[in-house]
């Protein structure tokens, strides 16, 4: 599949920040917050509040999809949501429709939504693939296998980022064969989606392999199940500090938006996160703070692939020496400190970079 020119924009928003999409289920039995947004008004008064909390996305969704959950008739889905759907566009939000069912993606677009969230990747609903493309609107392409009744059962792979990457692929090209743009689509590995534990974390520590692929990447992770075991925390509303956690994480792996439950808390935690990154950093001319070693550091955090300490220039040298350039690569484009005095030991941390999914070094 041949992958696009790096994605800057979509849906209106520049990527040059983790964009944070705030959660409303319209629902009686989400996982989370089942029944507490039943009602339309509650629905639309939890959106304005995730908008003036710093939401930059309200997804709006009136079905289920927790392991388990039974299908929603779209009639009842529709009910359920395009009325909250209608306020939260008229006030001018940014607004997208969690579902699979091509009418009510119909429907909800009709109603000022701008972007369609499917947890099927288009495959749940024959006619979804065609609404999406005739509306030209952009739409987030989930991995999952079966359906959320059946997908616990098919939680079994060799190699779960090959083959979550694999399945991705394929739907993307059945999404761009059906019309839709390349520059419209965001890819999500459905986290918790027919995924184990231990799939979950393999998938967010390998985020920057679904990246190459050459779309922007959401993660959905707040309040799930992996974040309940790692935490030992059985109450999902308890599960607020692992989110944030988590949340970060995926961000500096290079995801480009967040699914979340609590807007406030992450809007705030990544405001000092990046405000931390931004004092600190360049306090002599070239100095990089160092991060994982070689993934797409958060934006704006001035982060970059990491100079191990043992080939570090020693202290006090003229750091003014060194030449900035950039790595680019499938997850995005990192500043890097390049030869100077201590050339040989930063060529390389170079080769190790590049050893690391790095395709090439151009001057910046």
């Amino acid at each position: 599949m041949p992958r696009p020119r790096h994605i800057s924009q979509w849906a209106g928003f520049n990527l040059d920040r983790p964009l944070i999409m705030g959660i409303v289920n319209v629902t009686p039995d989400s996982f989370s917050d089942g029944g507490q947004q039943l009602d339309p008004r509650d629905a639309i008064a939890a959106g304005a509040a995730m908008a003036a909390d710093g939401a930059d996305i309200i997804d709006v969704g009136g079905e289920s999809t927790r392991p388990g959950a039974a299908p929603v008739p779209p009639e009842i889905e529709q009910d359920r949501i395009v009325p909250v759907i209608r306020v939260l566009a008229s006030e001018g939000l940014c607004v997208s429709v969690d579902t699979r069912n091509a009418g009510t993606m119909r429907a909800a677009l009709a109603a000022g939504a701008r972007i369609v969230n499917d947890v099927s990747a288009l495959t749940h609903d024959p006619m979804a693939a065609s609404v999406v493309a005739e509306q030209a609107c952009p739409a987030v392409l989930m991995h999952m296998r079966g359906t959320p009744e059946t997908m616990n059962a098919q939680a079994n792979y060799d190699d779960v980022l090959k083959e979550v990457r694999a399945e991705l692929s394929r739907r993307v090209e059945q999404a761009i064969a059906a019309g839709i743009r390349p520059e419209q689509i965001v890819i999500d590995p459905g986290i918790g989606f027919a995924k184990r534990v231990k799939h979950s974390q393999a998938l967010l520590r390998g985020l920057p392999d679904l990246i190459s692929l050459g779309y922007p990447v959401l993660v959905g992770i707040s309040r799930k199940s992996i974040i309940g075991a790692i935490a030992e925390e059985p109450e999902p509303g308890r599960r607020l500090g692992g989110s944030l956690a988590a949340a970060l994480f995926a961000a500096l792996r290079g995801a480009s938006i967040l699914r979340v439950h609590d807007v406030k808390e992450t809007v705030q935690a990544f405001r000092v996160w990046h405000k931390l990154f931004e004092q600190g950093r360049y306090q002599r001319q070239g100095e990089l703070r160092p991060d994982d070693g070689g993934h797409r550091a958060a934006p704006g955090s001035g982060c970059g692939p990491a100079v191990h300490p043992r080939r570090a220039p020693a202290p006090g040298r003229n750091w003014q020496r060194y030449k900035v350039v950039r790595l680019h690569d499938r997850a995005g484009t990192y500043r890097r400190v390049h030869r100077g005095r201590h050339g040989r030991d930063l060529a390389r941390a170079i080769a190790d970079t590049r050893r690391r999914n790095v395709d090439t070094v151009t001057a910046g």
